[in-house]
Parts: C-alpha cells; sequence; structure tokens
C-alpha cells in the first residue's frame, strides 16, 4: 500500500476544502488548486505556518481543548 494521490486528489473539482496539518508542501498544494485549507497542526513549523494563514484570511483552524483534543464541534466555519 502507497500514498493517497494528493495531487490528484486535489485536482478534482469536487474538492471544496483540504484538512491538514499545515506542513508547507501540503499548504501549497491545497492553495494551487485555490482549496481552502481547514488546519489542524501538530508540531515543529505546522502551527506558525497555521497562525500566517488564519491572520491572512487564508485558511481556519480547529480550535482545541486545553487537553488538546477536539471534535467535529470545533470546525471553523468560513
Amino acid at each position: 500500500m502507497g500514498w493517497a494521490p494528493q495531487m490528484e486528489i486535489l485536482a478534482r473539482p469536487s474538492i471544496g476544502g483540504s484538512l491538514l496539518h499545515s506542513g508547507w508542501g501540503s499548504v501549497i498544494e491545497t492553495l494551487q488548486f485555490g482549496h481552502c485549507p481547514i488546519v489542524l497542526p501538530f508540531v515543529i513549523d505546522q502551527g506558525l505556518n497555521a497562525r500566517l494563514l488564519v491572520e491572512k484570511g487564508m485558511a481556519g483552524e480547529i480550535a482545541r481543548g486545553d487537553d488538546g483534543s477536539f471534535s467535529r464541534d470545533n470546525m471553523p466555519s468560513l
């Protein structure tokens, strides 16, 4: 089993957005196809990337509880 064909998936016109960890490569791929990133950062630079995208109005971030938890009720409205 290999990786999902992300570029082929993102190229489909039926895709409206993309949930991603906000690593820079995934951000660029998502924006390249004009989709709205929904970010859920985990480690290293992902938090900084997510903050930049949200501040620029280019993404929505999934809110987390004090313990780091999240649920479908924490989805951003875009």
